[in-house]
């Protein structure tokens, strides 16, 4: 039987603490001394359980200052079917998108390999800027082959409801999914756009969408702000 050791107990306290004190994005907590009284408890165990919420995102720590909530962190199962564009929106208090690029291209070599499709096939490539509560957090690049979907180009003005659309419009059924996730140095071609600096890193998402027959539905690279999202396996 696992047994639960103070300080991952008093980190349960503490998370139990923000919430029930409505504390958001920013909000200072109490001071080490405050915190010690609250729980009884000695100020080696509350840094213990300090780290390991730090380490889960949940608050950051600024020097000879204190303890300060984090911004909440975007949960992506890597398992789940679904957008990426919708895992933001779930999670984010607001949510909006910023068209890029959306136009009918060819796929080449690298596109037409990882779809497993012919060398010229046409797909829709569309590009958007996901941000969460005012923070771009994730450039996202979708190719959605256009005998799919034909007059997709029609719904242009509406990015942010490329998954409804999708599902509505052309009962695409997201039913397996190849996505795969590393950590890579960002690239000129969205660094500028995700705010980034010159050596920063990103997370990438990449793979093959398939409907329950089998067949692509999209292929999708997602390059996200790694600090700003939490990756589970189930």
């Amino acid at each position: 039987m696992k047994v639960m050791t103070l300080d991952i107990m008093i980190s349960n306290e503490l998370r139990q603490y923000i919430t029930d004190h409505h504390l958001k994005f920013g909000d200072k907590l109490p001071s080490e001394r405050e915190l010690c009284e609250l729980f009884s408890i000695q100020r080696l165990t509350l840094r213990s359980a300090m780290k390991i919420l730090e380490e889960m995102g949940i608050i950051y720590v600024v020097p000879k200052i204190g303890y300060f909530v984090a911004k909440q962190r975007i949960i992506k199962n890597v398992n789940a079917i679904r957008l990426i564009s919708e895992i933001i929106k779930d999670n984010a208090s607001t949510y909006e998108t910023k068209l890029f690029k959306f136009v009918e291209i060819e796929g080449d070599k690298y596109l037409c390999r990882e779809t497993n499709l012919p060398l010229g096939t046409k797909f829709f490539e569309i590009k958007r800027l996901l941000i969460a509560d005012h923070e771009p957090v994730c450039m996202d690049y979708c190719f959605i082959p256009v005998s799919l979907a034909p007059d997709l180009m029609d719904y242009k003005s509406s990015p942010e409801n490329l998954n409804d659309i999708l599902v509505d419009k052309y009962h695409f059924d997201f039913f397996r999914t190849t996505q795969r996730i590393r950590v890579i140095e960002a690239e000129n071609s969205y660094r500028n756009a995700l705010e980034l600096s010159n050596n920063a890193h990103v997370a990438l998402l990449s793979g093959c969408i398939y409907d329950d027959h089998n067949h692509i539905v999209a292929f999708t690279e997602s390059y996200m702000k790694y600090e700003r999202f939490s990756f589970e396996l189930f």
